[in-house]
């Protein structure tokens, strides 16, 4: 965010899109193992049966890195508008 501060000194930033994405390997060998698995069974296509995650994680983009919050964001969406809220961004 603070690289664009610059720019919205010039002219007020209104709206800012994010997108993070993090390792499955973050969440452990169990995931990275599940992880390999399931792109083998999907390159083959055949079914997959997620147990690490409660979703397939192979060529998946959904968020899935942590829990969803009542809000329906995810925790770590949260940060990153808390990290906003606190640089004066929004």
């Amino acid at each position: 965010m603070v690289a664009l501060y610059p720019l919205h000194k010039v002219n007020p930033i209104k709206r800012i899109v994010v997108s993070t994405y993090q390792a499955v390997s973050g969440s452990g060998a169990a995931a990275l193992r599940e992880l390999t698995s399931q792109s083998k069974l999907v390159l083959e296509g055949r079914r997959v049966c997620p147990h690490v995650y409660s979703h397939q994680i192979a060529f998946n983009v959904l968020p899935e890195i942590d829990v969803f919050l009542d809000d329906g964001y995810t925790k770590e969406e949260r940060k990153v508008m808390e990290e906003g809220v606190r640089r004066g961004w929004i």
